[in-house]
């Protein structure tokens, strides 16, 4: 995603908060996703971000994607939020 797209307002209603951001629903869903028990490398992987790992030997042998665990954490999210839009 370009950085224009990136820094976009989006045109929701605000409630008197600033505009909403993509940073904002970033962050939106890493909060629900540490709220509700997703582990964090699934909630890095599902918003397609780089796991930083501390400890580079363990970075090195882990070899998933998480699939199944970020469909269902999407899931789940989208199930909260989609009846608000």
């Amino acid at each position: 995603m370009s950085t224009s797209c990136q820094s976009a307002r989006f045109r929701v209603p605000t409630w008197g908060q600033p505009p909403a951001s993509v940073h904002s629903f970033r962050t939106s869903f890493k909060s629900w996703a540490a709220e509700t028990g997703v582990r964090d490398e699934v909630s890095e992987a599902a918003l397609a971000l780089a796991y930083a790992d501390q400890n580079q030997v363990c970075a090195v042998y882990r070899r998933t994607s998480y699939v199944e665990e970020r469909h269902s954490a999407i899931q789940m999210y989208a199930d909260l939020v989609g009846p608000l839009a």
